[in-house]
């Protein structure tokens, strides 16, 4: 059959322009939600190795190197920097074909002629200059300092170590010691932010004896506080952090500052509460992550733990219901990142080794804390947290607190004893009459595993179980158990602003203290509120080896 050949050109320029309209549909089409990229807390482990084992050498040159899906040409005794500076964006939408890295050139401080001591977005004085490669979007300026016989490296500067590349909005610093931020962008939206690693020759020393002691913890498991009388602990709870601003109201429409929630209040009442309380030891327990926000966890981890990071107080974390198999079918190697890179971050004393998964989750630990005043009698702290993932607690980690506590008991040395977890057991919702101290809210029915579970901690000696989950909740309840004991069941309450509260929308943010009194002898209890800025509803936990009743 013949065809007219003005028909065939109509034919393929509508075609060609089809095809065109769909490309273009395509880039403009938000991507759907991914999962987040393990490979940045993966590379962020690695090269917290490294710079361990590299303190010796400085960036001597900082280079932006633009790549495309073919060709990445990196410059001679330069090393790129994970992951690209428009890794967001290209991971959100598909309007680029091109990625910008970091490159750049380390030395060791003994052949280095010159030394980085800092970047900016704008020269400061005319000793700045340009870093090669920069473009409109992604413009730097590098100080130099020049090395040799007659300019010698002063041993207080400041030298630049490591760089690496977070994405968050005007909100995320990057609070680790010796860290400092340069945002690239003023904008309200995500952007890319460079934490800068800057440590002189003088602080070398402090740096690395500091993570020695840190390390000592970890391993021994143990905390010596000498004749210190008190020991107080902060529980947070469902922090529910993202990369942007907040989470937005569900309801629809625009997403303004009225209907967004505020990280950055959650922040801020936290390092408040830090100021005022002054504890020893915090204990997440979970939910620290809005997954449906957060897709570099790197930079999610590193807002959330600002405060505490900035305070310099040692931690405790666990999960909660962020990453479960509901979630992600990967959900254990996101787990075994996410607390690889945590436990890597400063007087985190979290530690993780693959163990072969004896135990159900990833984040079961136990910390004690001795105490030995001079001429009297030594008394000791067990604090112990479980991962509930998939909201169960299993055999084996029930197993793990008989073995941890029968060890114990090789002694006679007093020992109060505090358990934390996320997912809350059967018996935080009691039936008849029972006692109670705060509000008690919701009453959805629980996951029904582990009934015997409070039998356990009632055996292995626990005073107190503290749980999160329920954002409405911060009661504790007395578990009485026939001819075993009583145990308080404690609950946090929502600490997170961006977390939801669907019975009152403006319920107040909390967080829960126990402060442990050995010359009282006496665990106590009570709540800070974030409106009210004050404790309240003290409660006595533990009382002379009587369990309060």
């Amino acid at each position: 059959m013949y065809m007219n050949r003005h028909y065939k050109k109509l034919i393929l320029s509508t075609l060609l322009l089809l095809g065109l309209l769909s490309s273009v549909f395509y880039i403009l089409q938000p991507k759907p939600f991914s999962p987040p990229d393990i490979e940045i807390l993966d590379l962020a482990s690695n090269e917290e190795q490294r710079t361990n084992q590299q303190l010796t050498n400085i960036i001597t040159d900082v280079s932006i190197i633009k790549c495309n899906k073919y060709s990445c040409k990196i410059p001679p005794g330069y090393h790129q920097i994970f992951p690209q500076l428009n890794y967001y964006d290209q991971k959100l939408k598909r309007t680029s074909i091109y990625s910008y890295y970091v490159a750049v050139k380390e030395e060791s401080v003994e052949s280095a002629t010159r030394a980085i001591i800092d970047l900016s977005l704008t020269p400061q004085d005319e000793d700045y200059e340009e870093v090669v490669g920069g473009n409109t979007d992604f413009k730097l300026y590098q100080k130099s300092i020049i090395i040799n016989m007659s300019n010698q490296l002063p041993k207080d500067m400041p030298l630049i170590r490591s760089i690496e590349v977070l994405f968050g909005t005007n909100d995320l610093l990057d609070s680790r010691d010796y860290h400092t931020s340069l945002h690239l962008s003023n904008d309200e939206s995500i952007h890319p932010i460079l934490s800068i690693f800057k440590l002189s020759m003088e602080e070398q020393h402090d740096f690395i004896e500091n993570k020695k002691l840190i390390n000592i913890i970890k391993q021994k498991e143990i905390i010596n506080i000498g004749s210190q009388e008190k020991y107080k602990i902060m529980q947070l709870s469902d922090l529910h952090f993202g990369q942007d601003l907040g989470r937005c109201d569900s309801s629809g429409g625009a997403c303004t500052s009225d209907s967004r929630s505020s990280d950055l209040r959650t922040l801020k009442f936290i390092d408040e509460s830090l100021i005022q309380e002054n504890p020893d030891l915090i204990v997440i327990t979970g939910d620290l992550f809005d997954i449906s926000r957060s897709i570099d966890y790197k930079s999610v981890i590193l807002k959330s733990l600002q405060p505490i990071l900035s305070h310099g107080v040692k931690f405790l974390f666990t999960f909660g219901d962020d990453i479960t198999s509901d979630h992600y079918q990967n959900f254990k190697d996101i787990k075994a990142s996410i607390i690889r890179f945590i436990s890597s971050l400063p007087n985190c004393l979290n530690s993780y080794e693959n163990k072969g998964n004896r135990l159900h989750g990833v984040t079961n630990q136990n910390l004690k804390v001795n105490y030995e005043p001079q001429q009297q009698q030594k008394r000791q702290i067990l604090i112990s947290i479980l991962d509930t993932e998939n909201q169960n607690i299993d055999d084996s980690q029930i197993n793990s607190l008989y073995r941890i506590n029968n060890d114990r008991k090789t002694d006679d040395t007093p020992t109060y004893k505090l358990l934390f977890f996320h997912y809350p057991i059967p018996q935080h919702r009691p039936k008849g009459k029972f006692k109670l101290v705060g509000a008690y809210n919701e009453k959805h029915p629980l996951k029904d595993n582990n009934s015997k579970f409070i039998d356990d901690a009632i055996t292995c000696g626990y005073s107190v179980i503290s749980v999160g989950h329920e954002h409405e909740n911060d009661a504790c309840i007395l578990g009485q158990r026939k001819d075993i004991g009583d145990i308080w069941l404690c609950y946090n309450g929502v600490t997170g602003d961006s977390g939801i509260t669907r019975i009152d929308s403006s319920y107040q943010r909390k967080m829960r203290l126990f402060e442990v009194d050995f010359v009282k002898a006496r665990i106590i209890s009570w709540k800070r509120g974030e409106t009210d800025k004050k404790p309240y509803d003290h409660q006595l936990i533990f009382d002379n080896n009587k369990v309060a009743g």
